[in-house]
């Protein structure tokens, strides 16, 4: 099982997983130094490296999301 098919299997969405393999060199380039270093932290068990992946891109929009509402929260705030 490739990487992005382990990925997939572990909750994350084709969407999500077409943006990250249709991304530039600068994203590609950090992709690979991060693949490289979660695959050391693991052992090589991909399987684990995608779950870390799936679960920090989860983490990732959930604290986009909780920002934005902050946001709003605070426009809100000053609005009213």
């Amino acid at each position: 099982m490739s990487l992005l098919e382990s990925v997939r299997a572990n909750g994350v969405e084709p969407e999500e997983a077409a943006m990250l393999l249709s991304s530039d060199q600068e994203t590609k380039d950090r992709a690979n130094s991060l693949l490289e270093t979660l695959t050391k932290q693991v052992g090589g068990d991909m399987s684990l490296a995608a779950s870390a992946l799936a679960q920090a891109l989860l983490q990732l929009q959930q604290g986009s999301i909780e920002h934005q509402e902050k946001e709003l929260s605070n426009e809100q705030r000053t609005a009213g």
